[in-house]
């Protein structure tokens, strides 16, 4: 495991494991949490999304909100491997 030597503004330093690695190599219920907490609000924040859109286009018809929910996966799909093909 690398280590990162830091100095704070009186000059004392102290070494430190990559933040990761101390997730990963520690308890694992504690791993667990932590990870799954960003994809938990990302996951929270796409439903609330998803349903203020579905309020907003209901007043369309229910042909446009039949269409926004057929055409909504494959738009999530199709970004995402957008996202990993330019990477």
């Amino acid at each position: 495991m690398s280590t990162f030597f830091l100095t704070d503004a009186k000059g004392t330093s102290s070494t430190v494991g990559p933040q990761g690695v101390v997730i990963l190599t520690g308890d694992p219920k504690k791993a667990i949490l932590s990870l799954s907490g960003p994809m938990i609000i990302a996951m929270l924040l796409m439903s609330s999304y998803n349903v203020v859109n579905a309020i907003w286009v209901v007043g369309l018809g229910s042909d446009a909100l039949a269409a926004i929910g057929f055409i909504s996966p494959i738009f999530r799909s199709s970004s995402s491997r957008l996202s990993h093909w330019r990477q």
